[in-house]
C-alpha cells in the first residue's frame, strides 16, 4: 500500500486538517507547538490526532480508548468526516468515515467504483482490509510506533510475534496460495490418474480388436 494522504473535519481539536503525501517527499517529520500553552511544546499540540485519524480512517477505530461514539467529534460541531486515500494493488482506493451521535456511515471507492457492501460496515470493512493487506491490529501494533497507544514488542509473547511476522511476510496469503496449489496439483494427479486409465483400457481395447482381427485373417485363409 502507498499511503497518498489522508484529512478530516470537524475531528478532536481540528476543525479541519488535509495531508497529501503525494505532493511531498517520501519522508515526512510533523513537528507540533501548543499555542495555548507555550511551556507544553509540542505535548497537546495534535500530533497523535494525525494518527487517530489515519486509523479511524481506514478502519473505523481509534488507536486509544475512547468512549462514547461522539468523543471523537470536536466540540460544538454535529458529526465528524475522516478520508484516506493509497494506491493498493488494485488501484486507488479512497475511504471516507462519518461519524455523529447517531453513530457511523462508512464510503468507499476502487478506482472509483463503489464498493460499500451489505447493510452495515462490517463487509466493506473486512473489503478494505483485503485490498490494504493488513487488518486494524497489525496496524496498531507495527505500523504505528507510538509510546502512549502500541505496546513494546518486549511485551508480546512468542505467539504473537510469531503471528506479526507472518502477517509482516504475508504468511497467510504464502498458505493460502499453497493450499490451493496443493489442491489444483492433486485434481491434475487425479486427471492424470484417469486418463492414464482410460489409455490403459483403450490400448487393451486395440489389442483385443487386434487379435480379433488376426483371427478373422486366419481363418479367412483357411478357406
Amino acid at each position: 500500500m502507498n499511503l497518498l494522504g489522508w484529512g478530516a473535519e470537524d475531528f478532536f481539536r481540528y476543525e479541519r486538517m488535509d495531508l497529501k503525501l503525494d505532493q511531498l517527499g517520501r519522508l515526512v517529520l510533523i513537528d507540533g507547538k501548543n499555542f495555548d500553552y507555550a511551556t507544553a511544546s509540542s505535548n497537546g499540540a495534535g500530533k497523535s490526532s494525525l494518527s487517530e485519524a489515519l486509523s479511524v480512517g481506514l478502519f473505523g477505530r481509534t488507536l486509544r480508548v475512547i468512549s462514547g461514539k461522539d468523543s471523537i467529534v470536536r466540540p460544538g460541531a454535529a458529526q465528524c468526516k475522516v478520508w484516506v486515500e493509497a494506491e493498493v494493488a488494485d488501484g486507488r482506493l479512497r475511504v471516507i468515515r462519518i461519524r455523529s451521535k447517531q453513530g457511523g456511515a462508512v464510503q468507499a471507492f476502487l478506482n472509483g467504483k463503489d464498493i460499500v457492501r451489505g447493510r452495515d460496515s462490517r463487509e466493506t470493512d473486512q473489503r478494505i482490509e483485503r485490498l490494504l493487506g493488513f487488518d486494524y491490529d497489525l496496524f496498531r501494533r507495527v505500523v504505528v510506533f507510538h509510546s502512549r497507544i502500541t505496546e513494546s514488542f518486549a511485551s508480546l509473547n512468542d505467539r504473537y510475534l510469531k503471528y506479526i511476522s507472518e502477517r509482516l511476510l504475508g504468511m497467510p496469503d504464502f498458505k493460502v496460495t499453497q493450499e490451493a496449489v496443493k489442491t489444483r496439483l492433486g485434481d491434475l494427479a487425479l486427471r492424470i490418474e484417469k486418463i492414464g486409465s482410460r489409455a490403459a483400457a483403450a490400448a487393451e481395447m486395440l489389442s483385443d480388436k487386434k487379435q480379433q482381427l488376426e483371427e478373422h485373417t486366419r481363418l479367412r485363409d483357411q478357406f
